[in-house]
């Protein structure tokens, strides 16, 4: 097959070459500067199309024109990025290419297109609008969240108590209609990962987090969850999770799914057609023996994961991430160590000296924590971290 590849990270977090024969098949890349550096590391034959902008559709279609008249057809587009799911369905559309399509995409991808699929259902989600008008007559209640139509990890949301804030940060939009209007809910997050098989769920698992993307990214909160083992919650998310996928197109897929609980009703929040950010991917692996990197890069070859069975190793595990402090770049001078911590797969955190500019996002912040075990010792454990953990800086 002509397999096309976007690919925007640098690192290995998808080992194409591990997971694509690149001798039986031609594998062209197309990457930004960051997703470049991946390719540095590679030894079997690509082909290999540089870009400043990976979203700039129109030069991608210039170079998928360019290929197909070379090549004759292309028969798959890899995009595993959120970044790059609604790029991918648009060249789909536009190529006849077998996959996740233009609109499908698109109701992944943006938040408000991902409401108005979901109307014709029983499920419960955020009353939401594009139109000002609609907050200035009061047809929502304040507080409200603010956030951009499409976009991941919070960046640019915003959460207004009053009228007067609401129309300061609205007069400071660039670009109002690229943002949406939501009925703030409250109640406990959580997400939802697995991989959907046609009309069953071929694994899911679901865990609670421990303060908000929000919070991680405005106020510097460390951000975290970890797995929950309810049996009754898990029929109703898996039911709530199918029907929402099937509203919204997915056929085959991974996904990251997101809901409050209020009340004991489930409320949808938002959904990814690709695996979760953080330490979820590796976290699932270890627990589960279930690499949603890997399940997410066959669906989109089209490859049957009939195949792909939950091991379970450990009855719980979390995450925890600590954010960048506020004013930054600073210099690391100290950091705690947890290395006696019976639970703790690993942690990642910055070397004395190092700085940190605010850039690092989920990964390249101020420590990275992952555990497993039983349910009580990794409550516990979790906790000792959040309390003590510490970076002094200059």
């Amino acid at each position: 097959m002509n397999i096309i590849i976007i690919n925007r990270w640098e690192d290995k977090f998808a080992d194409y070459e591990k997971m694509i024969d690149h001798s039986e098949n031609t594998v062209i890349y197309l990457t930004n500067n960051s997703g470049e550096k991946y390719l540095k590391n590679i030894t079997s034959d690509h082909i290999h199309y540089l870009l400043s902008d990976l979203n700039d559709v129109d030069a991608l279609v210039e170079i998928l024109t360019m290929i197909k008249r070379k090549l004759g057809q292309i028969d798959r587009i890899i995009a595993l990025s959120e970044y790059d799911i609604k790029t991918a369905g648009i060249l789909r559309s536009q190529f006849n290419i077998r996959g996740m399509n233009e609109k499908v995409s698109r109701n992944f991808t943006n938040k408000f297109e991902m409401k108005h699929a979901l109307q014709n259902t029983d499920l419960l989600f955020p009353k939401n609008t594009k139109d000002v008008k609609d907050i200035r007559s009061k047809l929502l209640e304040f507080p409200l969240v603010i956030k951009p139509c499409e976009g991941a990890a919070s960046e640019n949301v915003c959460i207004v108590k009053d009228q007067s804030s609401f129309e300061d940060i609205y007069s400071r939009l660039e670009d109002p209609s690229l943002y949406e209007f939501e009925e703030y809910v409250a109640g406990p997050i959580y997400h939802v990962d697995g991989l959907k098989n046609k009309n069953v769920m071929q694994f899911m698992c679901i865990s609670r987090y421990i303060n908000t993307c929000y919070e991680y990214e405005v106020s510097r909160k460390p951000l975290g969850s970890v797995l929950i083992n309810d049996r009754d919650l898990y029929k109703r998310v898996e039911k709530m999770v199918l029907a929402a996928l099937n509203a919204l197109g997915m056929s085959i897929g991974v996904f990251h799914l997101e809901f409050i609980l209020k009340n004991n009703d489930l409320v949808f929040l938002e959904v990814g057609a690709r695996q979760g950010g953080g330490e979820i991917v590796p976290l699932i692996k270890k627990v589960f023996s279930i690499d949603l990197v890997e399940c997410l890069l066959r669906c989109q070859m089209l490859e049957c994961v009939d195949d792909v069975k939950e091991k379970r190793n450990f009855s719980s595990g979390g995450f925890l991430l600590f954010p960048e402090p506020l004013k930054e770049p600073v210099k690391v001078k100290k950091v705690v160590n947890f290395s006696y911590l019976e639970t703790l797969n690993y942690a990642i955190v910055p070397k004395v000296g190092q700085i940190l500019d605010g850039n690092g996002g989920y990964y390249f912040n101020a420590g990275r924590f992952m555990f497993s075990g039983d349910k009580a010792s990794v409550k516990r454990e979790m906790q000792v971290v959040l309390e003590n953990y510490e970076v002094e800086y200059e």
